[in-house]
Order: structure tokens, then C-alpha cells, then sequence
């Protein structure tokens, strides 16, 4: 084989690799934040501070809001319309459900004759080339429209298999979802159910979470450009039951900020584009589950002067420059060898667990941090305990933002360098979810010493 052939070949192997990265990647994340080009450098407490730094900050919570206010909205409003306009504008290049939602609002005996017309023509005319719909069915949103006009319950509802009600952290809960023909006259309906796995989360349904307060948890952006999958269309007879989703996990979802209670709703919607990438859920056909309540405890602590100063000690050691690693998932002897040797500071913390907890939050209130430790500090946090994923607002910000604290990857655990780079961090983010760390000193401070049993002992 000539030289030229050989280089082919190995250029063909190379590509093949790479494709099968791309493919499997996703399956374990573990990224790695590398400060900016472009970002100012640390500056030491007694110097002028970063003009980022002297801005005012909101909570995480207000300045998402902001941010997700500057993008266009994927859900069009309807203009203020008579009855015949709005039916006109049925032709027109609309949503879907906010028509349907807004003749839902104006009700009445000519709307609902009209529905039952245009499910009558729907269920009489063959389904189109291309068109999964099968015969004798009833199309979910057609009839979901005229039973709420009927003052009837849904032809659809979500149950979900409740999981235990206290967790401890950094476990997190997942759900078997199940889709229940409940439709008052008995008629089996029809749900193109699939489509909508590709990014790595079943994007057609989503959550309301909501902690004690009342305050509802920001909706997690979705880290995938991919989206699709195989649609398998669902007929569902009256009473019967279909299993929407087996792994639905809510780490997919919303980040848990603090330890307490929090009620969950899951959501299913047939809207385009799905419900999970939409900021809202406003005017849009959606199906809830019952509320359920699940406690996400904190594993107790018990604090010592010597363990608090080895944690300093090792917090110390962290580097202000560098590829700041966020581990997402059990820091086990599976990543020691490949990702992050136990033997390091950060093998070390990551070992030590929630034991290092009380005192990273001590040392993110300092006002003496500067921007890389307060970077530090909030990734192996999160590494820990699965709370206030630094990660999830990256997407909000452009390449070369004059904000930037912090770039990341995703790489998979088989591979020590980094893969691809999928956004930013910036400084007002940083001190947005320190402020949101800040609301755990009282819980942590407020926890019981425990009897260091075997069990608890195994957790570290």
C-alpha cells in the first residue's frame, strides 16, 4: 500500500472516530470552564475592582428573566380579532394554540358547533401522503378544544408513578409517566407520541416545579442543537393507558437550588416547538399531572476545626488560571484514572463530599474572593451536591462578550481532552448564584450532628 493510500486510509479512520464522539458523547458530561481570551484577569482584593464587578446584581431568577426577555418568543400572540377575522385567520400562519386558546376563551354555542364541525370533516377525510394518523381515532387537540368548550374534563390525562418522598442529596428523582385516555363519551384518541428524544430529554413534556414559597424553578435550556426521532403513532382507547416516558429525570429539567420541599407537576404537550424548549407555558394545550411533594434533604455533616481547615487547605490549592472541571455525576473510581485523580485537591474535595459543603459556602461569601476561585468554588458545588448548575446559563451568551469570565466543553468520560465548546460564563452570572449559595448557611448551619454509622460512613 503506497504512502498516499496509507494517509488516506488513516484520515477515513480519523473521521470515523470523530463521528462516533459526536454520536456518543452526550451519554456522561463532564465539562471543563477555561477562562476567556477575552476576559479581564483576576485582580487582587486591594486592587480597583472589574467594571462587571461594581454593576448592579440581581438574583439569578431576575436576571434570566432579563436575558430570556431579549429573545423572540416562540409562541405568537394573537392581535385583537371579531369572531370572523379569528376565523379567517385559521388560514393564516399562526399558532396553533393560541388560536385554539383564545376560542376557548370566548366559548359559546357557535364555537363549539363549530368544532364538532371541523372534527366531523377531520375524522371523514383520508389522512394525507405522509400522514400517520390512523382511521378511526380522534385528533387529541380537536377534541381536547371542544370538550373544554363543553365545560367537560380533558380527553387526556398525566399520571405519574410518585417516587419516594424524601431525597437525599445530590439524588435526584426520576418518573415513569404514564398517558390515560379519560375522555368523558368514551372515544379513543389519537397521539403521534416520539419525535422529540434526540436532545436528550423527552422535549413534549416538561415540569412545574415550585419550592415552599411558592416561587416557580426556571425551566433548564437544553444544551443539544439536535432534535427529532421516530414518531410512533398512539392510539389510546377509552380507560387504557399508554407509558409516555420510563426515565423522565428531573436534573433534565430544573436544578434544585437549596434542600426543602418542592411540589411537581409534569406536563405533556403536543405544541410545536415543544413545551420544554419554551420559557412559558402560556397559551399553550397542555396536560398536567396531580401535584405531588418531594422533600430533597441534605445528608448531615458533622464540622471539625481539623476537617474545616483541611478543606481551606485544599480550596488553596486550586489554581486561579486554568480548565476549571465541573463533574457531573458520582465521583467514583471510574472517573479517578481518566478525569480527576483522587489524589489531587480537587479528587480530594470531590471525595470528601458533603463534608466540604459548609465550608465552600463559608469561603463563596468571602469579599475577599476573586473571580476564578468564586468560579472554582461554584463548579465543585455543584459537583457535589447537584444543586445551582452553573452550566445552564451559558447559552444566553454570544462568542466574544465583553462579559466573559469563562468558557466550557463537554467531553465524554472516556476522553481526557476536551470536545466541544458550547458557551460562556459571565461574572455577573458568577455572583448571581453565589448569592443563591448564600441562602444554604442557615440550613447547613441548622443541621444536626449525626451518629457516624457504617452506612453514612460509605457515603464519603
Amino acid at each position: 500500500m503506497t504512502a498516499k493510500r496509507m494517509g488516506l486510509v488513516g484520515l477515513c479512520a480519523a473521521a470515523a472516530l470523530a463521528a462516533s464522539l459526536v454520536i456518543f458523547a452526550p451519554a456522561v458530561r463532564t465539562c471543563f470552564f477555561k477562562p476567556g481570551a477575552d476576559a479581564p484577569p483576576p485582580v487582587a482584593p486591594a486592587e480597583k475592582p472589574q467594571p462587571q464587578e461594581t454593576q448592579i446584581i440581581q438574583t439569578l431568577e431576575e436576571y434570566r428573566a432579563i436575558k430570556m426577555a431579549e429573545r423572540p418568543s416562540l409562541l405568537r400572540k394573537l392581535e385583537r380579532m371579531d369572531d370572523q377575522a379569528l376565523l379567517s385567520a385559521a388560514n393564516d400562519r399562526i399558532d396553533e394554540d393560541a388560536w385554539y386558546t383564545e376560542i376557548i376563551r370566548r366559548g359559546g354555542p357557535k364555537w363549539t358547533a363549530y368544532l364538532e364541525d371541523k372534527i366531523r370533516k377531520t375524522m371523514e377525510e383520508p389522512p394525507r401522503e405522509y400522514e400517520l394518523r390512523p382511521h378511526g381515532a380522534y385528533p387529541l387537540k380537536l377534541l381536547t378544544v371542544l370538550r373544554r368548550l363543553q365545560g367537560s374534563k380533558d380527553p387526556l390525562a398525566v399520571f405519574v408513578d410518585k417516587p419516594p418522598p424524601i431525597y437525599v442529596m445530590p439524588d435526584m428523582p426520576g418518573f415513569c409517566v404514564r398517558l390515560v385516555n379519560t375522555d368523558a363519551k368514551g372515544l379513543p384518541i389519537y397521539i403521534p407520541l416520539g419525535g422529540d428524544y434526540r436532545s436528550g430529554r423527552r422535549t413534549k413534556f416538561s415540569m412545574e416545579v415550585t419550592d415552599s414559597n411558592g416561587r416557580e424553578l426556571p425551566i433548564l435550556p437544553d444544551w443539544s442543537d439536535i432534535r427529532g426521532g421516530i414518531l410512533d403513532p398512539t392510539v389510546i382507547k377509552s380507560g387504557e393507558a399508554v407509558v409516555g416516558d420510563s426515565g423522565m429525570y428531573l436534573a433534565s429539567y430544573v436544578t434544585i437550588p437549596k434542600p426543602g420541599k418542592y411540589t411537581i407537576r409534569v406536563l405533556f404537550s403536543e405544541h410545536i416547538p415543544y413545551i420544554a424548549d419554551m420559557d412559558h407555558t402560556e397559551g399553550v394545550i397542555a396536560y398536567r399531572s396531580d401535584p405531588f411533594v418531594i422533600d430533597f434533604q441534605a445528608p448531615p455533616t458533622r464540622r471539625s476545626r481539623e476537617a474545616d481547615e483541611t478543606v481551606r487547605s485544599l480550596l488553596a490549592q486550586l489554581p486561579e488560571e486554568g480548565p476549571i472541571i465541573i463533574f457531573d455525576g458520582h465521583y467514583s473510581p471510574l472517573a479517578h484514572d481518566m478525569l480527576i485523580p483522587p489524589d489531587t485537591p480537587v479528587g480530594r474535595i470531590l471525595t470528601l463530599g458533603w463534608q466540604a459543603v459548609p465550608v465552600m459556602v463559608d469561603e463563596l461569601g468571602s469579599p475577599a474572593i476573586t473571580p476564578g476561585r468564586r468560579a472554582w468554588l461554584e463548579g465543585l458545588l455543584f459537583s457535589v451536591t447537584a444543586c445551582n448548575d452553573p452550566r445552564d446559563r451559558c447559552p444566553l451568551f454570544p462568542r466574544g462578550h465583553g462579559e466573559l469570565m469563562c468558557r466550557f466543553w463537554w467531553t465524554d468520560i472516556r476522553e481526557i481532552s476536551p470536545m466541544f465548546e458550547r458557551g460562556m460564563l459571565s461574572y455577573i452570572e458568577l455572583k448571581a448564584i453565589a448569592a443563591r449559595w448564600a441562602e444554604w448557611k442557615p440550613l447547613l448551619n441548622a443541621a444536626p450532628a449525626p451518629s457516624l454509622s457504617g452506612e453514612y460512613l460509605q457515603l464519603f
